[in-house]
């Protein structure tokens, strides 16, 4: 039910309704009204939430069934919430967002692209962190057969391509901002690292390696990127994650 004194008042009234009218957005594809954007004070309206009702939202916003690469573009309107959110990433990654977003996009269509084809998998249900003493990530694997995107692994592979701007220093304290386990950040730090490597082949790194490095520092179509994907193993995946 609307608000009876608008959107700017609700928002005003609990801030994270932006969040989750963005979310909605994104998922749905419903076009944002005008009024929205008149929250300025949006950021200062979060600095007085608690941090456990952001975060709850911000994580489910990063599902990949919720299009988070939209999700993030809207957090850059006028209120400018990124730099609240993600301030720890700093002006590496804050200044051109929406050229970080960007790949995060075609990291998005890429994956629902192979999940099309029937190479991979997917599941994305609800957030699920990853323990401390959970196995090691499906896709950080040199099995091709894990093929499976479980909901870690899509948000590891996201902030792989979303911070790949970043230091080593600044995925770790954003990692800490969204709270994430130490196993969470390791595992994007190891992605990141391996994608970058001068050349890299399925002997030498593993599935998420080359989904992260097609999206944000590859030129290739995906027809060029599944082509060399091992086929024997696509959509085999039925490994229990952590």
């Amino acid at each position: 039910m609307p608000h009876p004194l608008g959107a700017v008042a609700s928002i005003q009234e609990d801030p994270v309704r932006l969040l989750r009218t963005y979310r909605f957005a994104s998922r749905y594809g419903f076009e944002l009204d005008d009024s929205i954007h008149d929250a300025e004070d949006a950021n200062r309206l979060f600095k007085a939430t608690p941090p456990g009702r952001v975060l709850f939202e911000v994580k489910k916003s990063l599902l990949l069934h919720n299009r988070p690469s939209q999700f993030l573009a809207h957090l850059a309107g006028p209120s400018e919430v990124h730099r609240h959110l993600f301030e720890a990433a700093g002006a590496a990654t804050l200044d051109p967002w929406q050229a970080c977003v960007g790949k995060v996009g075609r990291l998005e269509a890429l994956v629902l692209d192979g999940v099309g084809r029937g190479i991979l998998t997917a599941r994305s249900v609800q957030w699920r962190g990853r323990r401390p003493d959970s196995t090691q990530a499906g896709l950080l694997a040199p099995d091709w057969r894990k093929s499976g995107v479980w909901e870690a692994d899509w948000v590891e592979l996201l902030l792989g391509a979303l911070l790949w701007r970043c230091s080593r220093d600044a995925v770790q304290k954003v990692g800490a901002a969204l709270q994430l386990s130490h196993r969470m950040v390791e595992n994007v730090l190891v992605l990141q690292g391996q994608a970058r490597q001068k050349q890299i082949s399925k002997q030498t790194a593993p599935p998420g390696v080359h989904l992260l490095r097609c999206a944000v520092a590859s030129g290739e179509t995906f027809d060029e990127f599944w082509d060399r994907w091992p086929k024997e193993n696509a959509g085999h995946d039925a490994s229990a994650r952590g």
